[in-house]
């Protein structure tokens, strides 16, 4: 059981992310429930280098004490009650009007959350839904719905803390459930935290800020020339690189090599650019002597070395390079 209290939403998202480490490399979507679990979700995210998005659901709150939620409504306005709705004094006419108001706030919260765009696409995928702690679970649940009916590969809760009872809702729904504590009797959720202060739109806005690695990545086709050739290459520039790595292909590859640019991927969510280039022409290519020509290589490297030393957007940057099997002789050459 993992000790309590946790020091703050962080740290909590920081014991999620070594108990789901499983899934990095899968590149899981990881959702939060905003605002107070977005910067958990942050963490988590960053720690299994997966995507970070929001998922929308609102609390509905009983008359009389906004704490206690009888139930949720997610964005397709389907609205999931929770088990103990029945014993609250909850007549139509405030359901509806509850409803209505926790609508208008979800429609707020996808402008300023979503910049315009639509929710990240969740079919296929490993999807791991975040709250920072589950009482009655029915924000949670309505989350869940709302993610399943888009038709993840693995749906995941995970959540620090929750009530048994709900942990066992949302068992019921995900294939996983992660909850590092289930503390009996159970309390509400703040008082299981050092610091639980309220999480504001803003810090939500920074947190989703590098949200879209990949969407954010500028790129450029551009022609280097080397030789008597202009050589192919695709110039891939991250917001504000720390750097440029130059990918030297090795014998039989290219600047469309699946591994290739998935490398080149990693890096750019880690905010360093990338130069894919075809090091030989097509013709050259079909010459299997020009795959080992490791002067010839050498020589293209450097030419883009050069190139890379004179763009207007890459001059500046520290440069590396990054080199396979013959590939990897032309750059310890070049």
């Amino acid at each position: 059981m993992t000790p309590l209290p946790f020091i703050d939403r962080e740290d909590a998202g920081r014991r999620l992310g070594l108990v789901l480490a499983k899934y990095r490399g899968q590149r899981p979507l990881v959702l939060a429930i905003p605002r107070g679990a977005v910067p958990m979700a942050r963490v988590i995210a960053d720690a299994l280098e997966g995507d970070l998005d929001v998922v929308l659901v609102r609390k509905l709150r009983a008359p009389g004490n906004p704490e206690l939620a009888i139930g949720a409504v997610d964005e397709q306005r389907q609205v999931h009650l929770a088990e103990g709705a029945a014993y609250v004094d909850v007549d139509d006419a405030y359901l509806a009007g509850e409803v209505a108001a926790q609508m208008r706030r979800l429609e707020e919260q996808r402008r300023r959350f979503g910049r315009g765009r639509p929710p990240r696409p969740v079919e296929g995928r490993v999807v791991i839904v975040v709250d920072d702690g589950l009482a009655t679970g029915a924000t949670m649940a309505a989350a869940l719905r709302a993610v399943r009916a888009g038709r993840p590969r693995r749906l995941v809760c995970a959540v620090p803390v929750g009530s048994p009872a709900a942990v066992r809702q949302a068992a019921a729904l995900a294939d996983e459930v992660v909850c590092l504590a289930t503390p009996s009797p159970f309390r509400a959720v703040g008082l299981y935290y050092l610091g639980f202060d309220q999480v504001t739109d803003e810090e939500v806005e920074r947190a989703l800020a590098r949200r879209d690695p990949d969407e954010a990545v500028v790129q450029r086709e551009v022609r280097i020339p080397a030789d008597d050739v202009l050589l192919p290459a695709e110039l891939d520039m991250p917001p504000d690189p720390r750097g440029l790595v130059i990918f030297a292909h090795g014998s039989g590859s290219s600047r469309h090599s699946t591994r290739n640019r998935a490398v080149a991927a990693v890096l750019q969510r880690r905010g360093i650019a990338t130069l894919l280039l075809d090091l030989l022409t097509a013709d050259e290519d079909a010459d299997v002597a020009s795959r080992f020509d490791i002067a010839l290589l050498a020589r293209r490297l450097r030419a883009a070395i050069d190139w890379a030393r004179a763009d207007r957007d890459t001059a500046r940057l520290p440069l590396g390079l990054f080199g396979a099997s013959t590939g990897a002789a032309a750059a310890v050459v070049a």
